[in-house]
């Protein structure tokens, strides 16, 4: 009977081997119920290096002959959000602030496209990097510029291709930026998902990875939501000691203009915003109809002293623009849930 159960034993086990081997030859093994093809690790396992490949003739001609578009018609923006929604695994165009777009083309035909925009609010990689002050962040922050999404055709992942798509992008985007939006930039920043890229083309481009992200991604204008999925964070300096610049006491007299579109930030506390909305509670009875009354009228008396204390003084529109751009970033739900929306409504 031992005997019995030993020749069975080594019959399970020779099957075994064989099986394993016959998947391993189709390149496929299989690792606690995945399938993963061709290849097989275990933790602390070293991974496997990517192999380098030189670009072909037909490739090297492509790559010398490429040039960088920057997209400027409302069809070839249409065209490149079109491009990020549908192949992008993102699924999404969406930019938030100052923008601008890029495509990469050879014979006509787009091989890559890269949309950039406003920079992280707050970024603790970054802003430990630079150096600079809560208050020089907000002032100085549009010298900073985030590569929102890169995308490549299918069909045109040539070896080199991204680091020069970069390359070439990143000696014009300062003065493209400049023509756009009124000022340079200094430094750019972008997310890396470690799950689907290495970053190596930013490394290769002059990029410096600082860090992981804590998981949010930037939803509207000063909104972030949670996604739980930590990004390598990779920055180039556009100007030579940039960090340094972007931290100084005085900024670079090119970089000046930027501060005049700062909004004024309203400082006061909660319990002083409640405080002068009670006084005008007390003292200015409401006189309006019902219909007006989400809005009560003690509140948007508060709202309108507080941001003329702040500089707010250039009409409805100029206080409807504070609400939207961060000068009532955080005390407004004391006011109200929507400052912004209150002031429109009420000065329309």
């Amino acid at each position: 009977m031992r005997e019995q159960v030993f020749q069975a034993s080594r019959h399970l086990q020779d099957a075994a081997i064989l099986a394993t081997r016959d998947l391993l030859l189709e390149g496929v093994s299989t690792f606690f119920g995945t399938a993963r093809k061709k290849f097989f690790t275990l933790p602390g396992m070293p991974k496997s290096k990517v192999r380098f490949r030189r670009p072909t003739a037909e490739e090297q001609t492509v790559l010398l002959g490429m040039t960088v578009k920057l997209l400027v018609r409302p069809q070839d923006i249409q065209k490149c959000d079109q491009i990020l929604v549908e192949h992008h695994y993102l699924k999404s165009a969406k930019l938030v602030g100052e923008q601008l777009r890029y495509a990469v083309t050879w014979r006509g035909q787009w091989l890559a496209v890269a949309s950039w925009s406003a920079a992280a609010l707050h970024l603790k990689a970054r802003d430990r990097f630079i150096g600079w002050t809560q208050e020089q962040r907000r002032q100085r922050l549009a010298l900073v510029v985030n590569n929102s999404r890169l995308y490549v055709a299918e069909d045109c992942h040539y070896p080199n291709l991204v680091s020069r798509f970069l390359k070439l992008m990143l000696a014009r985007l300062s003065s493209d930026w400049e023509r756009a939006w009124g000022h340079p930039l200094a430094l750019a920043e972008s997310f890396v998902d470690p799950e689907q890229y290495r970053g190596t083309a930013y490394k290769v481009s002059g990029g410096s990875q600082l860090g992981n992200t804590r998981g949010w991604k930037r939803s509207a204008v000063d909104f972030y939501e949670k996604h739980d999925q930590p990004k390598q964070v990779w920055v180039r300096e556009l100007v030579q000691n940039a960090w340094g610049k972007l931290r100084a006491a005085q900024l670079p007299p090119a970089w000046v203009g930027v501060l005049s579109k700062v909004q004024p930030r309203c400082t006061a506390k909660a319990g002083e915003m409640a405080s002068l909305m009670a006084r005008w509670d007390r003292e200015l009875p409401e006189f309006r109809r019902k219909q007006a009354l989400a809005y009560p009228i003690a509140g948007l008396m508060a709202l309108i002293a507080m941001a003329v204390f702040s500089g707010v003084t250039k009409g409805y529109d100029d206080l409807a623009d504070s609400c939207l751009s961060g000068c009532f970033s955080k005390p407004p739900a004391v006011v109200y849930r929507n400052a912004s929306t209150a002031v429109s409504k009420n000065f329309a």
